[in-house]
């Protein structure tokens, strides 16, 4: 599935997460780059072999992004990367739904647990590469 600035699949995911982006800056998050905008959304569109949930999947995994990505920050932001974080987790939940797999949820906890230990490890900065490579395989595993 194409997906760039001038397909609609571009116009209906930046509808679908502006609200968040708004409330991002106006808590006073360091602004989001084109990259963190753009390149989770990419990689889950890409992903996908049908176009069953494309939409839903690419918008469950930017938002999961976006709430580790608040995560790591907790320790300087706690109150904020606790709201904001509790909005895109509720947010990410509501992407889910539609898409109706228990297979996916477990395939996110897994990630998470792992992505925890790693933060309570030290790891301060969320770590984009195997988050890319998670929504490659998670998509394939459940025949997205």
């Amino acid at each position: 599935m194409m997906f760039n600035a001038k397909s609609p699949l571009y116009d209906e995911l930046n509808t679908l997460l502006c609200e968040g982006y708004r409330m991002w800056e106006g808590f006073g998050c360091i602004p989001l780059n084109e990259m963190e905008k753009h390149v989770v959304l990419e990689q889950a569109v890409s992903a996908c072999k049908t176009n069953a949930h494309t939409k839903e999947y690419a918008a469950a995994c930017q938002c999961f992004f976006l709430y580790r990505k608040l995560h790591h920050t907790v320790d300087e932001q706690p109150e904020t990367a606790t709201l904001l974080g509790d909005y895109y987790f509720s947010q990410f939940s509501q992407f889910l739904i539609p898409i109706d797999s228990p297979k996916l949820i477990d395939l996110f906890a897994e990630y998470l647990k792992s992505d925890t230990k790693l933060a309570v490890g030290g790891n301060k900065a969320f770590d984009m590469e195997p988050y890319l490579a998670f929504v490659t395989s998670a998509a394939e595993e459940i025949g997205l």
